[in-house]
């Protein structure tokens, strides 16, 4: 349920520490695939945040934070996060121009 996306924490040589993951380091991982030229692991990420992150009712808001079982579980819309969405978009943005495409 969680592909492709991060977990809150992990340790390293095991898998996830915490089951939940939240909206702020989905984006940071986009921007690092978008910077190493990962383009295919780019899309897949900006396809699974506007398909669940993204998604939310009303339209312009998001979900911050899913279970292991990619439930919802946050109530609260944090406005910290339009932050690392615009650093996403705007490292989006820099690597289509840099790209030529």
């Amino acid at each position: 349920p969680g592909e492709p996306f991060l977990p809150d924490a992990a340790m390293l040589g095991a898998r996830a520490a915490a089951a939940s993951r939240r909206l702020w380091p989905q984006t940071e991982f986009l921007r690092a695939m978008l910077i190493a030229g990962e383009h295919a692991d780019a899309a897949a990420i900006i396809d699974g945040l506007f398909g669940s992150y993204l998604a939310a009712s009303p339209q312009g808001l998001w979900t911050d934070e899913f279970d292991a079982g990619g439930s919802g579980v946050s109530t609260a819309v944090p406005a910290s996060i339009l932050y690392h969405l615009l650093e996403a978009v705007c490292t989006a943005a820099d690597t289509r121009q840099n790209d030529g495409r």
